[in-house]
């Protein structure tokens, strides 16, 4: 196990503990670059801040292995990518920058993740199975709920771009006014107000997806041809319809 390797340990194994009441933090050795772990409880989550400034593209093998029991997050990257190979799937995610991602981690996975930007900042909200599905209850999302409740293994639910309003609340929360007790009172209050907004972000009912054939694609190009060959004297949408073939 690498320096990195066993930063991450003590990452997943403060995820774990269900009686952390006091910050943690633990720092990346020297000889891997400059950059920190840090965690603090909030009620039913942990909050989770992975900060790295590394010398070289590294690998971290077997990255969940400290895991004792499945666990559910959400994600937010600020700096850099990170890919995720999952042994027993065979197949890889990715954690883009400034993108969000809600997902299940399960204590049987084994995975390698692959750090090739040299600056990773993200952060980590990490809950109980149980927890985010009482969430979920809420934002009834019966979809997602099944989703959930079926996963055997680890998988990403769901993928969203940080918003410019996401942005001003995780600013919001680093950079408290205040320095002494109301310092944490002020973190976690806004701590909990991003969860909210990203949680109700990313659980939302998925709309519908729909495809188009060949065939109605041609008649959808065919009737942009027809108004842009006369746009200053459009046809009615009756002839636009019967000159595309479209239906009504």
């Amino acid at each position: 196990m690498n320096e990195l390797e066993e930063l991450f340990a003590q990452s997943y194994k403060a995820q774990q503990n269900k009686t952390l009441h006091k910050d943690f933090k633990s720092t990346l050795p020297n000889c891997l670059g400059d950059g920190h772990v840090k965690a603090k409880a909030l009620n039913n989550l942990l909050f989770v801040e992975q900060h790295f400034s590394l010398n070289k593209e590294i690998n971290v093998l077997d990255g969940n292995n400290h895991a004792r029991a499945d666990y559910c997050f959400i994600n937010f990257t600020l700096e850099g990518n990170n890919y995720f190979n999952v042994n027993n799937q065979k197949r890889s995610y990715q954690f883009f920058k400034n993108h969000a991602s809600l997902g299940i981690s399960k204590n049987t996975d084994k995975y390698k993740m692959d750090i090739k930007d040299t600056n990773i900042w993200q952060y980590f909200f990490s809950l109980s199975k149980d927890a985010l599905l009482d969430y979920l209850i809420e934002l009834d999302n019966p979809q997602l709920i099944k989703q959930v409740q079926n996963a055997e293994k680890f998988e990403l639910f769901n993928q969203i771009k940080l918003s410019p309003s996401h942005h001003h609340m995780i600013q919001k929360m680093i950079n408290s006014p205040y320095n002494a007790s109301l310092k944490d009172l002020y973190f976690e209050t806004s701590a909990n107000e991003l969860f909210i907004s990203l949680l109700e972000n990313l659980g939302r009912k998925k709309l519908p997806s729909f495809s188009l054939d060949k065939e109605d694609e041609m008649r959808l190009y065919n009737a942009k041809k027809i108004l842009l060959s006369d746009i200053q004297n459009p046809p009615t949408i009756e002839k636009l319809v019967k000159l595309s073939g479209l239906n009504k």
